[in-house]
C-alpha cells in the first residue's frame, strides 16, 4: 500500500491567539486650547540625543524578527475655534436705509432749485401773399361779411398871443353826405353848387363832384352816396349849424328835387362876424398844424378803445374830418384861443369772417 505523504505531515498546534501581532498604535498628543489667537508652538526642550534602538525584536520561543515602528513625537498645537468658524455677515439693512434716505435728501434739494421754470414759445409764422379783392358791405346780418363803422369826436385848443382887435368877417364850414337815390347812374354837381338847410341858410361845395347811383341789396333799395366840405355862403356865426337835412334848389321842379338830397356829417363851426383880436397869420398856421396832429393822435387813442371784441381796424382804414380852426374871445387884451375841431372814423371787420 502506498504511502499518503499528506497525510504524514503533522503541523504544530498553535491557536490564532498566540500570534502576535504588531503594534501599529501611535502616540499622540492633543491640546485645545481656548484661547482666541493662534500661539505660537514653544520650543521643546533640549534632549539629550537618543539612541535608535533595534529595529528587528524576537518574539516567543520561535525566533521571529519584528521591525519596531519607531514612536514619533508632535509638538503640541492649539486650535482657534473663532477663526475656522466662519463669522456671521454683518447686516445691510442700516447701509440701504442710510443710502436712501439719502437719495431721498438729495432729490428734495435738486427740487428746491427748481421751484419755478420760465417756458418760452415762440410759434411758427409764415407770411402768404394775398391779392385777393374782398367786397364788404356796412353792417351786414351777423355770420354774413361786412364792416361796421366808428366815429368818435373830439377838439383841443391852445393860447396864443394876439394884437388889437378888429373888424373880421369868416365863414363857417363843415362836411356834408350827399345821397342819390334817383336813378342807378352817378349823379354829376357842378361847381358851386347851393345846399339850403331848412332855415334857408345857403352853403355851396367849392368843387364839382359824382354821386354814385343807388343799388338794391337784399331786396333793399340803398342809394348811392359821396361827401364833400361845404362853406356858408355868407358870414356869421348865424351860419354855425348843427345837424340838418339840406336839399339842391337849383333841382327844385325836378323829380330828382326829392330824391337827391344831403345831410351834414358834423355841425357847421367857424362862422363870424364882428370885433376879433387880429393874430399873425403864419402864428395861425403853425398852431393850426400843431393842434391837427394833437387832435388826431387824440381821436386815434379814442377810437381804439370804443371797437369791439373779436374786431380788427386797419391803419388806412381810418379817416379823419377836422374842421377849420376857430378863435374865442377871451378878457385878455394882449392874446387869444384858437380851437379846432374833429372826428375820426374807423371802418372795423369782424376777425373770423375776415380770416
Amino acid at each position: 500500500m502506498k504511502k499518503n505523504i499528506v497525510q504524514d505531515v503533522v503541523f504544530p498546534k498553535r491557536s490564532i491567539r498566540e500570534v502576535e501581532l504588531p503594534s501599529r498604535k501611535k502616540e499622540s498628543s492633543f491640546t485645545a486650547p481656548v484661547q482666541k489667537t493662534i500661539s505660537k508652538p514653544e520650543p521643546a526642550p533640549a534632549t539629550r540625543p537618543v539612541v535608535a534602538p533595534d529595529p528587528f525584536v524576537e518574539d516567543g520561543e520561535d525566533t521571529v524578527l519584528h521591525r519596531r515602528i519607531p514612536t514619533q513625537s508632535r509638538p503640541p498645537y492649539t486650535f482657534d475655534y473663532n477663526n475656522d468658524i466662519p463669522a456671521p455677515k454683518e447686516s445691510r439693512i442700516g447701509l440701504w436705509v442710510s443710502i436712501a434716505l439719502f437719495i431721498v435728501a438729495l432729490g428734495f434739494g435738486v427740487s428746491a432749485l427748481f421751484v419755478s421754470a420760465e417756458v418760452s414759445i415762440q410759434p411758427k409764422t409764415q407770411s402768404v401773399p394775398i391779392n385777393t379783392a374782398l367786397t364788404a358791405l356796412k353792417d351786414r346780418p351777423a355770420g354774413e361779411f361786412g364792416y361796421q363803422v366808428v366815429s368818435v369826436s373830439s377838439s383841443v385848443e391852445r393860447t396864443v398871443p394876439a394884437g388889437a382887435a378888429q373888424k373880421v368877417d369868416k365863414k363857417a364850414t363843415g362836411t356834408i353826405i350827399i345821397y342819390n337815390n334817383a336813378t342807378e347812374a352817378p349823379q354829376k354837381l357842378i361847381a358851386n353848387t347851393r345846399f339850403e338847410s331848412n332855415d334857408g341858410k345857403i352853403f355851396r361845395i367849392a368843387n364839382a363832384i359824382s354821386i354814385p347811383g343807388r343799388k338794391t341789396e337784399n331786396g333793399k333799395t340803398v342809394p348811392g352816396s359821396v361827401e364833400a366840405v361845404v362853406t356858408a355862403d355868407q358870414p356869421g356865426d348865424t351860419y354855425n349849424l348843427g345837424l340838418v337835412d339840406f336839399t339842391v334848389p337849383g333841382l327844385k321842379g325836378d323829380p330828382r328835387y326829392t330824391t337827391i338830397y344831403a345831410r351834414s356829417k358834423a355841425p357847421m363851426t367857424g362862422g363870424f362876424s364882428g370885433e376879433m383880436k387880429v393874430i399873425d397869420p403864419n402864428l395861425e398856421k403853425v398852431t393850426q398844424k400843431e393842434l391837427e396832429i394833437e387832435l388826431k393822435d387824440i381821436l386815434k387813442k379814442d377810437i381804439a378803445s370804443q371797437i369791439p371784441v373779436n374786431f380788427i381796424l386797419f391803419s388806412d382804414a381810418l379817416s379823419y374830418e377836422i374842421e377849420a380852426v376857430s378863435q374865442k374871445s377871451t378878457a385878455e387884451g394882449d392874446v387869444a384861443v384858437l380851437t379846432v375841431k374833429g372826428t375820426a372814423h374807423a371802418l372795423i371787420f369782424d376777425q373770423d369772417l375776415l380770416s
